[in-house]
């Protein structure tokens, strides 16, 4: 407790102490609460106080809460805590409660003074539907640069469902597996939105990705040894999808389209469920610090150009507006350009069915540039998340440890 930073009663005296402390509190937000000391001493009064009937039917359980302090004064959410494998709903008073999971626990966010709890199983995805499939495209932190040896195990087990394809630079439209032997390669947020999905979609599901660290959309601030993600129509017809050689291709953009392409017609075309795209998912902007001024127009154009593509190769109009998630460059990175986000999130505001993750505030490793392994597993599940907000999978959304 203090009564001051750099001078009053137990003060700290040199500020940088106190952004230190605050560094570090902030660094382990998943484990601790931040809050008002009001809000903590009412969180223990009604702790302590309240008192939960509970009444388990068939198809939903039902908790009532007791509380003998002033409602009025006593408001502080608590936290309920439930055992469960499957989703479930919350309703409390008419309005659905937030629910969130935290490994094999579902918290759940609700009011002692409040009505009863009803809590039921979420309706899930119809059985033998069409099956997903996900594309994921970007620079380095989409291609990963977090070491498999600073990978939590839980995301290193085997996938039960997963059908993963790098289209970057070889693309034969047949699916394998993604596994984490080698301690010394590395994984990306993506990797743990399909672990995720894994235990979520229970059914086979299919990934595709394309990245390579340090690439632009605009053709010439990523460097001319460089692939680039450009999509104006005379440049893409002058260039041949990249296959690890600038020499013989340099559109990024078409590695991703042609190698969707391939695995509809090798794979995804024969499978007898049919199958679904349902989001692309993209993390980049660093290398277009340079080109920040025509990043509003080249992030559009290569958005409407992928989603066109698609659209025409499976005879689907509703593809037209896939939806495309992205993440914003953090401001701690060496690489951030104010003008690359601002272009990002007037495309956002813009087009039709693209979401903007704020990234701002995220922690980067050591190089000040990439997630490390905790930003990279936290970024997929906010990548996740959004996919549950937007209803494109059906689950609770997953604790983040962000407030």
């Amino acid at each position: 407790m203090t009564h001051g930073i750099t001078c009053g009663y137990d003060s700290l005296g040199d500020p940088t102490r106190f952004w230190k402390h605050l560094d570090y509190v902030s660094r382990r937000r998943d484990s601790l609460w931040i809050a008002p000391l009001a809000d903590v001493a009412a969180y223990v009064a009604e702790r302590d106080n309240v008192k939960l009937k509970i009444n388990r039917r068939k198809d939903k359980t039902v908790i009532k809460p007791r509380m003998s302090l002033d409602k009025a004064v006593y408001s502080q959410p608590l936290t309920l805590v439930v055992t469960s494998d499957k989703p479930l709903v919350a309703v409390q008073d008419g309005r659905q409660l937030y629910v969130r999971r935290r490994g094999k626990s579902l918290m759940i966010d609700f009011l002692p003074g409040g009505g009863s709890i009803e809590i039921s199983p979420m309706e899930g995805c119809e059985a033998g539907g069409a099956a997903p499939v996900f594309l994921t495209a970007g620079q380095s932190n989409t291609d990963g640069r977090a070491y498999v040896s600073d990978m939590p195990e839980r995301l290193r087990k085997k996938y039960n469902h997963l059908h993963f394809a790098n289209v970057t630079t070889r693309r034969t439209g047949h699916f394998g597996d993604r596994t984490f032997d080698d301690r010394k390669g590395r994984w990306a947020y993506c990797d743990v939105v399909n672990r995720l999905l894994d235990g979520t979609l229970g059914c086979d599901f299919y990934s595709i990705k394309a990245s390579v660290g340090g690439t632009s959309i605009d053709t010439v601030a990523g460097g001319p040894k460089r692939p680039s993600w450009y999509a104006g129509a005379g440049w893409l017809a002058a260039n041949k999808a990249y296959d690890g050689d600038v020499a013989t291709g340099r559109s990024l953009t078409k590695s991703l389209t042609e190698g969707f392409a391939m695995c509809v017609d090798s794979t995804l075309v024969s499978l007898p469920q049919g199958y679904d795209v349902k989001a692309i998912m993209w993390h980049q902007g660093e290398s277009d610090r340079h080109a920040a001024a025509d990043y509003y127009k080249n992030f559009k154009d290569m958005i409407c150009y992928i989603r066109e593509f698609i659209s025409l190769k499976t005879g689907r109009a509703e593809y037209l507006n896939i939806p495309f998630i992205f993440g914003t460059v953090p401001h701690a990175s060496r690489q951030y350009s104010a003008g690359v986000e601002k272009a990002q999130r007037r495309v956002a505001a813009e087009l039709p069915d693209v979401y903007c993750i704020d990234l701002s505030k995220a922690w980067l490793g050591r190089d000040n540039l990439h997630f490390a392994a905790d930003w990279t597993e936290r970024i997929g599940q906010m990548m996740f998340n959004e996919l549950v907000r937007l209803g494109v999978v059906r689950d609770n959304e997953v604790d983040t440890g962000m407030y």
